[in-house]
């Protein structure tokens, strides 16, 4: 199944509750495969009909279940990135203001806003602290310059497979390996693709 920014995670959880091994797909990759094979309308039944053919024709790689835990900290960490995301649009919007009501509730929404970021910065350090398996992920992200707490957890959060994949397939499925635009003597520039909610780890 494609990812589709959430809606297919009752989904995956009822599959991997009943040890039905599944994978979820980068749109992008099931789009460039109906591409390849001649398809540019879109409808549900033909998206079905495709990621049945790049199921049976690339056999990827099953999507683990995460544990509980390892759950609850991918929301937290989705819901700590909406919460930044929300403060610097009210931020950028208050800036503007000259009503005295509009600043002042401005003002109260940007405090509610931070109290609410670093209620899930605790609830993180602390479901990290507690688990067997992500204190030591934890630590060893840590140790690498530039990389902090959040960044920490949103990288164990979003990228489960640490651990367990080479680092030139770390390097892409997070989106910071170049990528070559060469053909014959043209030498391009190298661009950095990947899954796009791992791209998208700041703000940190």
């Amino acid at each position: 199944m494609e990812a589709t920014g959430g809606y297919e995670q009752p989904v995956v959880r009822a599959l991997h509750s009943v040890g039905i091994a599944l994978s979820v797909l980068e749109p992008s990759r099931v789009r460039a495969f109906a591409r390849a094979k001649g398809l540019r309308a879109k409808t549900d039944p033909i998206d079905a009909a495709v990621l049945r053919a790049f199921g049976e024709a690339l056999v990827p790689r099953a999507t683990t279940a995460p544990s509980a835990e390892q759950q609850r900290l991918g929301e937290l960490v989705t819901r700590r990135r909406q919460l930044t995301e929300s403060a610097t649009c009210e931020s950028n919007r208050a800036a503007h203001y000259t009503d005295t009501m509009a600043r002042r509730q401005a003002a109260a929404f940007m405090r509610l806003l931070r109290l609410q970021i670093a209620q899930c910065e605790k609830a993180m350090a602390t479901l990290i602290a507690g688990d067997l398996v992500m204190v030591p992920r934890a630590a060893r992200l840590q140790e690498i310059p530039g990389v902090g707490a959040i960044t920490a957890a949103t990288l164990i959060a979003e990228m489960p497979e640490l651990g367990t994949l080479r680092d030139e397939s770390a390097a892409a499925l997070a989106g910071v390996a170049p990528y070559n635009r060469d053909s014959g003597p043209f030498a391009g520039f190298s661009s950095y693709r990947g899954w796009p909610g791992l791209r998208a780890l700041c703000p940190l």
